[in-house]
């Protein structure tokens, strides 16, 4: 379900690809890069747990996509 839905990230905006309607992005505070940013390849526990805070983070924005998208069908 949330695989189908036609979306781009720009600018802190979700721009659907059909309709072209943008929404700004809810903030996500729950998930926030500390040292983990500055990882290199050499230390693969930093290195993971960046990997792990960038899926989830595309997970949140999925979410969000699909939820306005079942907004803009409503209405």
């Amino acid at each position: 379900m949330l695989n189908k839905i036609n979306f781009r990230f720009i600018d802190g905006y979700i721009v659907f690809d059909d309709s072209l309607i943008r929404r700004k992005i809810i903030p996500i505070a729950q998930v926030k890069l500390g040292e983990e940013q500055f990882a290199d390849r050499s230390d693969k526990a930093l290195h993971a747990r960046l990997n792990f805070k960038r899926a989830v983070s595309k997970i949140i924005i999925r979410l969000q996509a699909y939820k306005f998208n079942e907004q803009i069908i409503r209405n």
